[in-house]
Formats: C-alpha cells, sequence, structure tokens
C-alpha cells in the first residue's frame, strides 16, 4: 500500500517591492514546511496587489478541484488553514 501525503496549496501575498528571488524563497519555504509536516505541496499562488484576488479566486477553485486538505502561507511559523470545504480523503 502507498502512504499518500495530504495534498495542501500555497498562498503568497507579494507587494511591488517583493523581488522574484523573495517569492522563490518563500515557495521553497512552504515545501519545506509542507514536507516535515507529512503534507505534499501542490500549486503556490502568488496573489500580487495590483491584481486582488485573482490568485485567492484561483486557489479556493484548485483546492476545491483537487480537494486539498489546506492551505499554507509564509511567515516566521508559518500558518496551515484548514480547507473545511473541500473533499478530502
Amino acid at each position: 500500500m502507498t502512504n499518500i501525503r495530504p495534498l495542501v496549496l500555497g498562498y503568497i501575498r507579494a507587494d511591488a517591492l517583493t523581488t522574484d528571488q523573495e517569492v522563490a524563497q518563500s515557495t521553497a519555504d512552504l515545501a519545506g514546511f509542507a514536507d516535515r509536516e507529512g503534507y505534499a505541496l501542490s500549486t503556490v499562488f502568488v496573489e500580487r496587489t495590483d491584481k486582488v484576488p485573482a490568485a485567492f479566486e484561483a486557489l479556493m477553485a484548485e483546492a476545491t478541484r483537487v480537494g486539498a486538505r489546506a492551505v499554507v502561507m509564509p511567515g516566521e511559523a508559518p500558518t496551515l488553514v484548514p480547507c473545511a470545504w473541500t473533499k478530502q480523503p
């Protein structure tokens, strides 16, 4: 039997001063957190302040489509928000 990790999505808020390198580092941090906590990180959505709420809406649709367990957001201690509205295994 294969041990399948629960799927999580990432969400990063980026303003005009956020560099691509900072987004890449935050994405790597989210991947490391997900792995340590026993999750599989799928898509990371980056919300640009000039396009709000495009990435958030895409994240919600994707979470529902794939049945994501949670959304993880960067910070000193990454935040894991359960996706109670999705169909989860």
